[in-house]
C-alpha cells in the first residue's frame, strides 16, 4: 500500500475521485474538461464564480524518480 495521493483531484482512468468538501466543484470541472474541452470548462466556471485551484494527478507518464 502506498503513501496518500496529496492532490485535490486524482484521475486514475476509469476512476476519478476528490479530496475535501469543496474539492466537489474543482472535480465536477475537471470531468467537464476531460469530456468536453476546456473552453466549455471555463466558462462554467466563470458563470460559478469558482477558480478552481489545487493539482489534478492523472496516472499517465513517466514515475518519478525520488
Amino acid at each position: 500500500m502506498g503513501e496518500p495521493n496529496p492532490a485535490r483531484v486524482v484521475d486514475d482512468g476509469d476512476l476519478v475521485t476528490a479530496a475535501g468538501v469543496t474539492s466537489g466543484l474543482d472535480l465536477g470541472l475537471y470531468l467537464l474538461e476531460r469530456e468536453v474541452g476546456p473552453r466549455v470548462a471555463h466558462s462554467v466556471e466563470r458563470l460559478f464564480s469558482h477558480e478552481r485551484r489545487g493539482v489534478v494527478w492523472r496516472a499517465e507518464g513517466p514515475e518519478a524518480v525520488a
